[in-house]
């Protein structure tokens, strides 16, 4: 093989000799930055050093050596002209590359540091050209004999034309390379890494590669002379990741996970911020230590899974930075990717990574342990200062009785990390806590959450057993709170007991135990399952049931397809609330006619529909019943379907009269009374019974209505529960005596429509049929009873399913609950008759009007604990006449009474005025309807002022005559004869009267102040004014009859006579 030239060889002597030195022997020194005008000597060594830009001018160029600092930008501002045999070596960045030919006994060196980019190049023999470092030409053509050496990264963006020598010593890069036929190519030392390769086409005529030397070619043409190769490593497609990095003593450790490559190079920076990147080159021959910028060789790693590396690294207290870059390798070439490349970093002073403390239950052996990211641990007993009582990551105590911290700190070199870190040891003791107030209850509804008091640790779960021991059927309860639900409780028959597991750093305990109670019987259709319900115990039905007496329970509870039947006269007595199931196959609970629902406890709220049955009294076609809902949501319609739609009302008390409702649509209000006819199917003569039915959940508890002051003050309201309603409790209740005057109105409607009443007879009927009621006492419509007709007073108690009048002293909302309901038949709807019922601080008697034609009225006058003689609306009842052919009252100031009660003690010299009205004349009777004991024997007398006559009414009826119209003044109530009083009218003797049908003759012995002629109905037919002791009555224009002459004397003395005309 042909032999490179000695000339050759010392020439890549000399050049690799120039490009690893700076600049020597210099003669003419210039310090950038300069932008002077230097005049040059001939053949004087010019060198430019320092950091910066040159722009200054060189004039006289003659065979000069000119020498580029590395720092140095060279860019003249005027290029110089380079003449004569002139020499430069570059190591900074050469810009103004004009006037540069390369002719023959001239010589240029680009160093290892430097850059330069050229147009197009010809080498002739007698040229010296190198380049080390980065060079860029536009074209290079290498003519015979002349010697050129590549090294550093040569990049020929057009063709490389070789016909001379070129020993490549880095990377060549050209877009076509032509090797002719008297050219050649060869490599550098076998220990360097060595490049060239074509990115277009490579002609190869020549030579490539000669023993003891290494080149890589890339598309090659031709032959190749051992040992040139044509492999050429390509840069690795992926880099390493995930760098964990840790320190221990003075070393960093680290690992990452391997990329597809041939191996790593770990490089080692230090600093407060990352270094600027400083990539390793291709084909650059590194080893451990050396440096690349501010980055230190650390490893280098040959193979694909060699990722872990170990460094001493230095300890300036600053953070440590680590890249790891992969790289492919052919021999000593590598090719590197140094797209982002993998970065992490680790302080040298120790970073916490973590502590881990520890709990123990009691006196015992703990450990404590401290993470650091590098560095030696100890640990002392305070914060600062204190004792040093051990060292390494963790720290064992082998009996320790109480909770302690300990304080944890780093040391990396001289680096020690600012601060100790507190970890404690923690001794727990046993947890602890109690549950308070067992519960006895008869409905789920009623249970309260069970909590656990003083609680120390925390809740591991809750725990259920059968029994106090807990040794039967314990099970665990998913909850790890504190409080402890009813719905968490499970399903509880009879009783259940409940504790709580707690747990305070591993010591474990439970709570004491309470009880859950839950007395049931159940009926399953033949017999109960723990004896006879009573008030005690949770009742369910599970099958058919039918009462036979009484039934008294805790709660009640209908399961689904059972069918239960509270039947009449039956009471179901419950403390707390009823459930009736509303599944797809529902539970039934059927309260038959004076059947009663009493629930004890307001506050208990019910769920399912009951039914409600209640029968009327027998009624007519045009019959109204007055009606109020015992169930909630109550379609006012489905009370009486057969009813024509506008014969449903409720009472508006703003406007003081009825109003219609649009009854399929109206839900009854709890509380408030409406009244419906009977349906219209039913006859206008034969009554009959009509049964309505309420379907919904029955009203319980605190319910409140608002009533209306203003106006007359009159409001309708119910019965809102399905048993019956005192109205003692009632009217007594705080909040509505002050709202109502304390006197309920029933209506009763007694008596038939009659066309011998005056009227328009189909639709007249003869007494108002409201029964009242107060503390006083009652007053009936009718004296006795027939088909149809209801006379009895009322008891004080209101059925299920009546409404009835109040009225209110103002506005507000009147109060029920459960305190008022009573347990009894009640059948106080449409009145049956009740016995009448007297005590020590009621002396009462019942006076009756009546006349041949059916008319009925009745008032009470009672004396009674409490009462005064002036009005109060709890023991006085206004007379409340609707639509009434006669009435009758008692007085009491301006007020027409029904009921008057006046205060005890009862005096004998008391006086009560009576009134009466009727739009029928004839003969009437007033008579004792019955007395309490008080009264039994004793005298009471109707005083007539008309006729003044007294009679006592122990003896009989008092009958009399009248004519229509209103009476305020004829009668009064006195309790012994105006003879015991000594108040005798006037003695007729020496009174003279004559009479010759036209005028009327009187001589008194008195002086008169008027006469009157009445008739014996009591109407006033003249009346004279007198002055005298005698006079004249003219009578002529007074029909044949018989008549009373009434003297009224001037001593306030009055006589009576009669007399026929």
């Amino acid at each position: 093989m042909k032999k490179l030239p000695l000339l050759a060889l010392l020439m890549i002597l000399l050049f690799r000799v120039a490009s690893y030195g700076q600049c020597n022997n210099c003669q003419y020194t210039i310090t950038v930055p300069n932008n002077a005008t230097h005049n040059l000597t001939s053949g004087q060594t010019v060198c430019i050093t320092g950091t910066g830009v040159f722009t200054g001018r060189l004039n006289n160029f003659n065979g000069n050596t000119l020498c580029v600092g590395t720092g140095v930008t060279y860019n003249p501002s005027q290029t110089p002209n380079y003449n004569g045999n002139w020499t430069i070596i570059n190591h900074g960045t050469f810009q103004n590359t004009g006037n540069l030919n390369f002719n023959s006994g001239t010589s240029f060196t680009n160093g290892a540091t430097g850059v330069i980019t050229l147009g197009n190049v010809n080498v002739n023999s007698n040229i010296g050209f190198a380049n080390y470092g980065t060079m860029t030409l536009a074209s290079l053509t290498v003519n015979g004999n002349g010697n050129v050496t590549l090294g550093g990264t040569t990049t020929i963006n057009g063709s490389l034309m070789n016909n001379g020598n070129i020993t490549v010593i880095g990377s060549v890069i050209a877009n076509g390379i032509t090797n002719n036929g008297g050219g050649r190519i060869i490599g550098g030392p076998n220990s360097d890494c060595n490049y060239i390769r074509s990115t277009g086409s490579f002609n190869n005529n020549g030579i490539y590669g000669q023993n003891g030397t290494a080149l890589l070619v890339g598309n090659t043409g031709g032959s190749i002379q051992s040992p040139a190769s044509s492999t050429v490593p390509a840069a690795p497609a992926s880099q390493a990741s995930n760098l964990q990095l840790s320190g221990s003593g003075n070393t960093v450790s680290g690992s990452f996970t391997a990329a597809t490559s041939g191996g790593y190079v770990i490089l080692r920076a230090t600093g407060n911020t990352v270094p600027a990147t400083t990539n390793p080159a291709n084909f650059a021959t590194l080893s451990a230590g050396q440096t690349l910028g501010a980055w230190t060789v650390v490893a280098i790693n040959s193979g694909p899974g060699s990722t872990t590396f170990s460094d001493a690294a230095p300890t300036l207290c600053q953070n440590i930075y680590y890249r790891v870059y992969t790289y492919n390798a052919t021999g000593n070439c590598r090719i590197y990717n140094t797209t982002n490349v993998l970065t992490g970093s680790v302080a040298s002073t120790p970073v916490l990574v973590n502590t881990t403390p520890a709990s123990r239950c009691g006196v015992g052996s703990i450990s404590v342990s401290a993470d650091y990211s590098l560095g030696s641990v100890r640990w002392y007993d305070a914060s600062t200062g204190g004792n040093l009582v051990g060292t390494g990551n963790s720290l064992t105590l082998n009996s320790l009785s109480a909770t302690q911290t300990f304080y944890a700190s780093a040391t990396f070199g001289s680096c020690t990390t600012a601060s100790r870190t507190p970890v404690t040891a923690t001794i727990n003791t046993a947890p602890s806590g109690s549950i308070a107030n067992s519960q006895e209850v008869c409905r789920a509804a009623n249970l309260n959450s069970i909590t656990i008091n003083t609680l120390n640790g925390s809740v591991v779960r809750w725990e259920s057993a059968d029994d106090a021991a807990f040794t039967t059927n314990v099970t665990p309860l998913s909850n790890t709170t504190g409080t402890l639900s009813p719905a968490q409780m499970g399903s509880i028959e009879n009783i259940k007991y409940f504790r709580a597991v707690l747990d305070n750093g591993g010591c474990q305990s439970t709570t004491n135990s309470v009880y859950v109670k839950y007395p049931t019987t159940t009926w399953n259709g033949t017999q109960w399952s723990d004896g006879q319900p009573d008030s005690s115990k949770r009742v369910i039905f599970s099958g058919n049931f039918s009462s036979d007496e009484d039934l008294y329970a805790c709660s009640v509870q209908v399961n689904a397809g059972a069918v239960v039947k509270v039947n009449s006269g039956h009471n179901m007595v419950v403390t707390c609330g009823v459930d009736v199931n509303q599944s797809n196959t529902p539970g039934s609970l059927t309260f038959e006619d004076n059947a009663s629902l009493v629930q004890v406890l307001d506050g208990y709220t019910n769920s399912g529909n009951i039914t409600y049955k209640r029968n009327t009294a027998p009624v007519r076609r045009f019959d109204y019943t007055y009606w109020a809902s015992p169930v909630a949501n109550q379609n006012l319609l489905a009370v009486s379907p057969g009813t024509l739609s506008d014969k449903f009302y409720q009472y508006n008390p703003a406007i003081s009269n009825w109003q219609g409702v649009a009854a399929a649509s109206t839900a009854m209000q709890q509380g408030r009374g409406y009244i419906i006819r009977a349906p219209q199917a039913f006859s206008q003569d034969t009554p009959a019974v009509y049964a309505a039915n309420f379907v919904g959940v029955p009203h319980n508890g605190v319910l409140t209505y608002n009533v209306v002051g203003t106006g007359s003050g009159w409001n309708l309201i119910g019965n809102p529960y399905p048993s019956e309603l005192d109205l003692d409790d009632f009217f007594a209740y705080a909040g509505n005596a002050a709202l109502l005057e304390g006197t309920a109105y029933l209506w009763t409607h007694n008596t038939l429509p009659s066309n011998q009443v005056p009227g328009d007879w189909t639709y007249n009927y003869t007494s108002d049929d409201y029964a009242v009621y107060n503390s006083t006492g009652s007053v009936a419509t009718r004296k006795s009873l027939s088909d149809g007709e209801n006379g009895n007073a009322p008891s004080g108690k209101v059925a299920s399913g009546q409404a009835f009048f109040v009225k209110a002293a103002q506005s507000g909302s009147v109060v029920f609950n459960n305190a008022m309901r009573q347990r009894g038949g009640n059948d106080d709807f449409f009145k049956q008759s009740h016995p009448v019922s007297g005590n020590a601080a009621k002396q009462r008697f019942w006076l009756d009007l009546t006349n041949d034609q059916g008319a009925f009225k009745q008032i009470l006058v009672g004396y009674v604990a409490g009462a005064t003689n002036g009005y109060e609306g709890q023991f006085d009842g206004e007379n409340f006449n609707a639509n009434s052919a006669v009435n009758f009252y008692s007085i009491g100031g301006e007020k027409m009474l029904s009921i008057q009660g006046r205060a005890m003690p009862f005096e004998v010299a008391d006086t009560v005025p009576l009134g009466f009205s009727s739009t029928m004349g004839g003969s009437f009777s007033i008579a004792i309807g019955k007395t309490d004991a008080a009264f039994a024997d004793r005298a009471i007398y109707i005083k007539d002022h008309l006729l003044q006559t007294e009679h006592n009414l122990q003896t009989g009826p008092y009958i009399f005559t009248t004519a229509t119209g209103t009476f305020n003044d004829r009668f009064e109530l006195v309790f012994q004869t105006d003879a015991a009083l000594g108040r005798n009218e006037v003695d007729s003797k020496g009174l003279a009267i004559w009479n010759n049908q036209e005028i009327l003759g009187i001589a008194s012995p008195k002086v008169m102040a008027s006469v009157q002629v009445l008739d014996l109905n009591g109407r006033v037919l003249l009346d004279q004014k007198m002055s005298s002791a005698s006079g004249k009555v003219d009578i002529s224009a007074l029909s044949n009859q018989m008549l009373l002459l009434r003297i009224n004397f001037a001593d306030h003395t009055v006589l009576t006579k009669r007399f026929v005309k």
